[in-house]
């Protein structure tokens, strides 16, 4: 479902790997036809806590470790690298 109630096709989940600051992280994607994937504060929650503020990130409260945020035209976004293994696709839909 859209940020504006709207339904969309849904192909399945996809759970994406990455690396940020020599540390490798994941979260599970709901794929559809999107331009701006976004995260649910509700679903990370769960596992962590986020800050919003000067310094805003996403904290895994088992580990302790912190990933920075930072804002861009409005959204709050994540530096990562993405974590491919060889033969991964990363085009079609969920892209």
């Amino acid at each position: 479902m859209t940020a504006n109630g709207q339904e969309m096709r849904h192909y399945g989940r996809k759970g994406v790997k990455f690396g940020e600051g020599g540390k490798i992280g994941a979260l599970k994607f709901e794929v559809t036809n999107v331009m701006k994937p976004l995260a649910a504060r509700r679903r990370i929650v769960e596992n962590g806590e986020v800050h919003f503020g000067n310094e805003s990130f996403i904290r895994n409260t088992a580990t302790g470790d912190a990933i920075p945020m930072r804002r861009k035209r409005g959204s709050y976004v994540i530096d990562v690298n993405l974590l491919v293994s060889t033969g991964q696709r990363l085009t079609g839909p969920a892209m």
